[in-house]
């Protein structure tokens, strides 16, 4: 009986000692430190952007052999180069400006020029290339070059006098193409410009047109060949843009927006706004950056809401140094940020008006990192 009575009591002793320890509610709080090494190509995503200018031109009705090569340059520079066909039609232009000429080769295998002939080669047009919208709120430094190679292989074409006329300069051409693969080594251009003896020319980089006219000289006493009335007299003609990457913002400065990183939808997971979700513990969020190069250092970064959905009530707006930077979200922006869905967040650099912008070969978004701190309280 003693014994039972003494279970009695302890049973009773310890219920009661846990009945005062229930909790009426459980508290965490914490710190949580993420990195993650991003690795975006920025280069890779400017690449894209020439290359889809690029295919609009080729699939814009022009004839032009159009390729894209990257050079070694320190700053990010590529050849953009198109190769055009011309055919002159030599036996109809010597019956029409020199009959006498076209009736004594029809009699003679080969007939010496009376006199000094200038013939009118025809006109054609220059593919044209817009940058237009690649650029908007950028124009190109005096870096950006073009040249274009004129080349022939006719017997007729390599015995005369060829000249062009862009913009009413007139040039005589030395028939000879650029061989730019000479220096094209693993695609990749080594050299430090274009072959020096091509025709400089300002190619608008505005779709604006441009044509190109041949004139042909034929001195006093070249020997003409009949066989040269037959022969298809083609003219290539290679144009190659040397296109620096420099980049000078206008008078109402320019955006740079980086390659989208969170293109899977919500960067909370959520599946609507207000939702539960990992944003409810968060008493405060800092996020930070780090670029392969310094050349955004001292521009604001801005952070907006993607374009198609609801935005915060101000951009996020910070200053990068040092090709870092490191900004913290308040509890309150977090609320703001839970109230909007989905958030997929979209990354600007803003660049102050005239200021000269040199990309580098090499530059990548390397890390992203997060500092959370929470706090979790259940109630009973």
């Amino acid at each position: 009986m003693k014994k039972h009575i003494v279970y009695l009591i302890l049973t009773v002793f310890v219920l009661g000692i846990f009945a005062c320890t229930i909790p009426s509610a459980v508290e965490i709080k914490g710190s949580r430190n993420l990195e993650i090494a991003a690795n975006v190509n920025m280069g890779k995503h400017l690449d894209e952007q020439i290359k889809s200018i690029i295919g609009d031109m080729e699939t814009s009705g022009s004839n032009a052999a159009i390729r894209m090569i990257p050079t070694t340059q320190p700053t990010r520079t590529y050849i953009i180069q198109m190769d055009v066909d011309f055919n002159i039609d030599l036996d109809a232009i010597i019956l029409s400006a020199n009959p006498v000429l076209h009736g004594a080769l029809q009699l003679a295998p080969e007939v010496a020029a009376p006199a000094d002939i200038n013939l009118d080669g025809g006109t054609f047009p220059i593919p044209s290339i817009d940058m237009t919208e690649a650029l908007q709120g950028f124009s190109l430094s005096n870096n950006t070059k073009a040249r274009i190679y004129v080349s022939a292989d006719s017997g007729f074409l390599n015995s005369v006098l060829l000249s062009t006329d862009i913009g009413s300069v007139s040039t005589v051409v030395n028939l000879q193409p650029s061989g730019l693969d000479v220096y094209n080594i693993d695609n990749e251009y080594t050299a430090n410009s274009l072959p020096n003896f091509g025709i400089p020319i300002n190619l608008p980089l505005d779709g604006s047109e441009a044509e190109l006219t041949f004139s042909i000289a034929i001195p006093k006493d070249t020997m003409i060949q009949k066989s040269w009335l037959d022969e298809e007299n083609t003219i290539t003609v290679e144009i190659a843009v040397w296109f620096v990457l420099e980049l000078v913002a206008g008078v109402d400065g320019a955006v740079f927006d980086f390659p989208s990183m969170f293109s899977d939808g919500d960067v909370f997971f959520r599946d609507n706004a207000g939702s539960d979700s990992m944003l409810d513990l968060i008493e405060a969020f800092t996020f930070g950056i780090k670029l392969s190069s310094g050349v955004f250092d001292n521009m604001e970064l801005k952070i907006i809401n993607s374009p198609d959905e609801a935005q915060l009530s101000a951009p996020i707006i910070e200053t990068l140094q040092d090709s870092e930077l490191t900004f913290g979200l308040s509890e309150d922006e977090l609320d703001e940020i839970n109230g909007i869905w989905p958030f997929i967040p979209q990354i600007s650099i803003l660049i102050p008006k005239n200021k000269v912008l040199s990309i580098p070969r090499e530059i990548k978004l390397e890390k992203v990192w997060f500092d959370v701190s929470f706090n979790y309280r259940e109630e009973f």
